[in-house]
Order: structure tokens, then C-alpha cells, then sequence
């Protein structure tokens, strides 16, 4: 300001000047001494701080500070996301994104819901492209990611923002229509435990966990012999290398021999066919003597009952 300024109308006329308002609707004092200051729809209308001073440049008094009565439309954007420690713990981390007067300029903020301590990355600065695509994301102090501490017994982490690539359309973006922020995904979780397991066809067994995460938890091998029949039998339906039968070249499905593997499924029968059938007939021998037993003794009753007639 010019330190023209005499009255407190004076300081009315000249504030509704530098903000480009109407002096008489949107620049006003009340009774109580306080200064109002509306906004134009759809315009930017930055207030900081005034102080006022003498010819001589001492400050009269304290600063005088704006206290904001309502929020301009459009002005922030929030959105939630929960995020995971190394424990499994959950914590809500709340993004916040302020519009400044530099077109295509914005300001964002982090903060976490409870008694998390954020020490580094937990708020910088957001611009965009004229043609509203993203021009650059930056951490203030330098950082590279949001850091905090969980303070519940887990390691500080570190958030990588992923807000897509930058001259690109693949995360943020800015145009000419009502704004939101929407979380696309967090690669982290809770602590879960294995509930069911499956096998595929190359041999990877994948585990299922209760709180919907897959991973990969073996890798079945093959082995190939270059003669099978001179493995040594050591037990039912074990076998062991020999001299006969070579060395065994080991390796995954389609490594060291061309095939698949069928889980749930029996290729062929791997018993002695010879002593099943032995063991069906004998089976079929008793039942047949048990039969005849069956026969001779009604015989006998018949035979009772005609005695005493």
C-alpha cells in the first residue's frame, strides 16, 4: 500500500483496490471494528498478513492476521488412503491439495490420523502442463518420499506418491471440469495367514493368505534319469539312483524335460497290480466261504421246523 491511508475507510478503499473488489460489497468494516473480505466466484484472491508502519518504517503495533470465515469453492481437495507398516498395522494418511493464484499451481499436505510422527516429505508443491497434464511433484526440504514413524513398535517407512508420469495423462491431472482426488491402489497390507494353497501347471505352488494377497512359495522340480529302470526300490513307492540308473538332471517344468503337471490328477496307478488282484480275490474267496455259511444254516432251520411238523 502507498501509506495514503488516514482512516479506516481509507484502509477500506485501498485493500478493495490491491484485491481488484468491490469496496461497498465485498470490502467492508463492521460495527465491531472487523474487516470483511469476500472473494469474486472463479477468481483468485490471495490475503496474507498486513502490517502497518509509519513514515519511518516502525511497525505500529502487532500484525494484523485474517481469520478465514469460509472456504472458497474449489479452493481444496482432500482424499483418505490406508497405508500398512512393516507389522501389518493400518494408518489413515489424509492428502490434501490447495489451489494457489498461480495458474496451474497447486500445494499439497500429508497428515496421518494418529499418533504417527511425519518427519520428512509431508508436504511440497504440484503443477501442471497447459495442455493439464502433469508438469511436476516435488517434496519440500528435498526429500524423496514421505517419511514417517509408526510409534507403535514398527520401523520407520518410507510413502512413495505415485501421481502418474510427468507430460502424461496416467495419474493427475488438471482441466476445465469439476475436480476430485481418487486413490487408485496402495501395494501394502495387513498381516494375514495362509489359507489355502495351489499348484499350477509349470510347478509354482501359490499360497492364498487371508487378507487377499497370493504369493509363490515353491517351485517343484523334475528330475529325468537316462535309465529309470535301474532305480533301487527302498520302499513302497520310493526310489533311490544306482549306478544303472545315472545321475539325475534336475531343473523346472520345461527346463530338463518337456512336459506339464496336472495337480489333482494320478497319471497312472503306481501299485503292484499283481498283489491288488491277489488281495481282490482272496477277499472275493471269503466272502463267497461266508456266503455258504449263510445258506448252511437256514438249511438246518428249514430241516428243525419240518422235524417238529
Amino acid at each position: 500500500m502507498d501509506g495514503s491511508i488516514w482512516t479506516l475507510a481509507d484502509l477500506n478503499t485501498q485493500i478493495a483496490s490491491v484485491l481488484g473488489l468491490s469496496e461497498t460489497t465485498q470490502v467492508s468494516i463492521d460495527s465491531s471494528g472487523r474487516l470483511n473480505i469476500q472473494g469474486d466466484p472463479g477468481a483468485d484472491n490471495e490475503l496474507s498478513a498486513i502490517s502497518i508502519s509509519e513514515s519511518n518504517n516502525s511497525v505500529l503495533g502487532s500484525t494484523m492476521s485474517f481469520t478465514e470465515i469460509q472456504e472458497a469453492k474449489d479452493a481444496k481437495y482432500s482424499t483418505n488412503v490406508t497405508i500398512y507398516d512393516a507389522l501389518g498395522h493400518k494408518h489413515t494418511l489424509t492428502l490434501t491439495f490447495k489451489k494457489t493464484v498461480i495458474p496451474g499451481q497447486w500445494t499439497w499436505e500429508a497428515q496421518l490420523g494418529g499418533d504417527e510422527t511425519i518427519s520428512a516429505g509431508g508436504q511440497g508443491k504440484l503443477a501442471f502442463n497447459p495442455d493439464g497434464s502433469l508438469l511436476s511433484f516435488t517434496y519440500d526440504g528435498g526429500a524423496t518420499a514421505l517419511q514417517f514413524n509408526p510409534n507403535n513398535g514398527a520401523d520407520p517407512m518410507n510413502v512413495i506418491l505415485d501421481v502418474g508420469t510427468t507430460s502424461s495423462y496416467d495419474g493427475l491431472t488438471q482441466f476445465s471440469a469439476p475436480s476430485a482426488v481418487v486413490i487408485n491402489s496402495q501395494d501394502g497390507y495387513a498381516s494375514g495367514n495362509l489359507s489355502s494353497i495351489s499348484i499350477a501347471q509349470n510347478g509354482e505352488i501359490t499360497g492364498l493368505f487371508t487378507n487377499g494377497v497370493t504369493k509363490t512359495l515353491a517351485q517343484i522340480v523334475l528330475a529325468v534319469f537316462n535309465n529309470p529302470s535301474g532305480l533301487l526300490k527302498v520302499g513302497d513307492n520310493m526310489f533311490s539312483t544306482s549306478a544303472n540308473s545315472g545321475a539325475p538332471a534336475k531343473g523346472a517344468v520345461g527346463e530338463v524335460i518337456q512336459s506339464t503337471i496336472l495337480p489333482g490328477s494320478l497319471e497312472m496307478s503306481n501299485v503292484d497290480l499283481a498283489e491288488e488282484f491277489t488281495d481282490m480275490i482272496v477277499a472275493q474267496r471269503g466272502f463267497q466261504a461266508n456266503a455258504r455259511v449263510i445258506t448252511t444254516s437256514d438249511d438246518m432251520l428249514n430241516e428243525l421246523v419240518n422235524l417238529k411238523r
